[in-house]
C-alpha cells in the first residue's frame, strides 16, 4: 500500500512540474485574486498574514488547475480519435493533478473559513472585522465557482 501512495505522489509530482511550465497560452486564464485588506483588518498582523497566504495559496492551485486543463485539451486535440494506452495514461495523469490541485483549493478555502470561525468563537475580533473576513472568504469560494464554469467537464465526474 505504501509503494502505491509513493508512485501515485511521484506521478502527481511529475505531472504537475510538466504543467506548471508558463506557456503563452495562459493569457485567458483567470487574473490573479487580489484582495484589498481594509484597515480594520491590517491591524491584526496575524489576520493579514493569513489572507495574504491564503490568496496565495488559491492562485497558485488556479493557475495549476488552468494549466492542467490546458495541457488535457493540447493532447485531445494532438490525438482526435486516438485512444491509445499512452494517451489515456497521460490523460488520467492530468485529472489526478487535476483533482489533486482542486481539492487543496478547496481545502485552502475550508482552513480560511475555520481559522474565521475560531477567531469569531474566541471573540478575538470585531464585529467589522469578522464581515470584512466573511466577504473575503466569498472572494475566494466565487474562485472555485468561476473555475467550475470555465472548466465544467472536469468538474462533472
Amino acid at each position: 500500500m505504501r509503494h502505491i501512495q509513493i508512485i501515485l505522489i511521484v506521478l502527481l509530482s511529475y505531472s504537475i512540474s510538466s504543467c506548471t511550465k508558463k506557456q503563452d497560452s495562459t493569457s485567458d486564464f483567470i487574473p490573479p485574486l487580489k484582495i484589498e485588506i481594509t484597515n480594520t483588518l491590517k491591524e491584526d498582523a496575524g489576520i493579514t498574514k493569513t489572507i495574504s497566504k491564503t490568496e496565495e495559496s488559491i492562485n497558485e492551485f488556479s493557475d495549476n488547475i488552468e494549466l492542467i486543463a490546458l495541457e488535457r485539451k493540447k493532447l485531445l486535440d494532438k490525438g482526435n480519435g486516438d485512444s491509445s494506452s499512452p494517451k489515456r495514461i497521460e490523460e488520467i495523469k492530468l485529472m489526478l493533478s487535476f483533482y489533486s490541485n482542486n481539492t487543496q483549493l478547496q481545502n485552502t478555502v475550508e482552513d480560511f473559513d475555520k481559522y474565521i470561525s475560531e477567531l469569531s468563537s474566541n471573540y478575538d475580533i470585531t464585529k467589522e472585522q469578522l464581515i470584512e473576513l466573511n466577504l473575503i472568504s466569498s472572494e475566494f469560494k466565487h474562485r472555485i465557482d468561476l473555475l467550475e464554469l470555465k472548466y465544467p467537464d472536469f468538474y462533472k465526474y
